[in-house]
């Protein structure tokens, strides 16, 4: 492995992390302050937030899928994101219980599984068409 291509390993891993975290820490804080600036930002309603947390969960998905490609095959990689989002995404959810001015929402918990959905359609869809993976050919031109 070049040394390059160690530095764009360890950015992409370094943007998947925060992504993360910034994720937790959202999902995680009372609705008031920066939660409800983005929310309402975004329409302030629960239509608009279940749409977010789609969009939140397909984005960690294809990060964290793409962080994992370098070291597994994209079969292994995809099965171990897919747990590891859909987990990650409803410890999350359900941790809003515990958190004041916040609640669990079924639409966040199905936005959760829409977004995994969603990554999967979109990592997938290269090889349906027949066209080399994104990462496969990431993979491919760095060895």
């Amino acid at each position: 492995m070049t040394n390059s291509t160690h530095k764009s390993h360890l950015l992409i891993g370094f943007i998947g992390f925060s992504w993360f975290a910034i994720i937790a820490m959202l999902l995680l804080s009372p609705g008031t302050g920066i939660v409800s600036l983005v929310s309402d930002f975004f329409g302030g309603s629960e239509i608009s937030d279940g749409i977010g947390h789609v969009i939140i969960m397909t984005v960690n998905f294809l990060l964290f899928y793409t962080i994992l490609c370098q070291y597994k095959p994209a079969k292994q990689a995809q099965m171990i994101v897919t747990v590891f989002v859909i987990m990650t995404g409803l410890s999350l959810e359900l941790g809003q219980f515990f958190v004041p001015s916040r609640s669990v929402s079924l639409i966040d918990i199905l936005a959760v599984f829409i977004g995994v959905s969603i990554a999967t359609v979109i990592i997938n869809l290269p090889i349906r068409l027949n066209l080399t993976s994104p990462v496969s050919y990431h993979r491919l031109s760095t060895q």
